[in-house]
């Protein structure tokens, strides 16, 4: 075969064509084609690394609010703990006090009754022993006895402070005349009644209009009353002195 510059030149240009056509019509499209699948490959790897990425936030932030809850959760229970053990002490407290209160109660209401009834047995043993010994002077009472009260009694009107004399004084100038009483509890001897009457009205300076009276009540001894003034020494009313100055002690403590 020959081969000659023309048709050399022809083969070049239909190759150069060929070439021409293929790149214009082939590979442009589909390079373009592969620039676009490439592309999109890009934006799904793109978008899968975003997701993952949403994904390990989410997962992160999962994690996070799962340890804030455990952490409020162990927070809350701490918290409670320290209320119920408050509210336990507060109530034991309250309970404390008011057992405390209850004892005191009971302890003042034992007292209150145990002075109550040592008053009682105070109060019936004064008067079982008022009691003795009314009987027990009333059969030592007689006129011996007596006498020896009188001397008694004149022996203290004789020391009697000089004030005492006084109200006396002014208790027998009541009345529009002096009057005075004197009792006892057996017939008094008229030598004695002459004295005591004499000191009354010597150391008064006033003249007496006398009375004088038996009452059995006074067991034994006497009592003068001079206007509102009473004086006595006899067995009834010192047991009532005595009686009564036990009950005022007993209710004073």
């Amino acid at each position: 075969m020959d081969l000659n510059p023309s048709t050399f030149v022809l083969e070049v240009a239909n190759f150069l064509i060929l070439v021409w056509l293929l790149k214009r019509f082939l590979y442009q499209p589909v390079s373009a084609a592969i620039d676009e699948r490439r592309r999109q490959i890009a934006r799904t790897v793109d978008e899968a690394h975003e997701t993952q990425a949403a994904a390990e936030a989410l997962r992160m932030q999962y994690e996070s609010r799962l340890a804030d809850w455990e952490t409020e959760k162990r927070q809350a229970r701490e918290t409670f703990k320290r209320e119920l053990e408050a509210e336990r002490q507060r109530a034991l407290g309250e309970l404390e006090k008011a057992l405390e209160a209850e004892r005191e109660k009971a302890q003042v209401l034992i007292e209150r009754q145990r002075r109550d009834m040592e008053s009682d047995l105070k109060r019936e043993a004064l008067r079982l022993s008022r009691q003795f010994a009314a009987r027990f002077l009333e059969r030592l009472a007689g006129p011996e006895m007596e006498a020896a009260l009188l001397r008694m009694f004149g022996e203290d009107l004789a020391a009697m402070p000089p004030e005492h004399w006084l109200a006396l004084t002014r208790a027998l100038e009541e009345p529009e005349r002096a009057e005075a009483e004197i009792a006892s509890a057996f017939p008094l001897k008229p030598e004695s009644c002459a004295d005591l009457t004499r000191l009354i009205e010597t150391r008064t300076g006033r003249t007496i209009t006398w009375r004088f009276r038996q009452d059995p009540a006074l067991i034994c001894g006497i009592r003068l009353r001079a206007g509102h003034r009473v004086l006595s020494a006899n067995v009834s009313e010192e047991l009532k002195f005595f009686a009564n100055g036990a009950e005022n002690s007993l209710g004073g403590g």
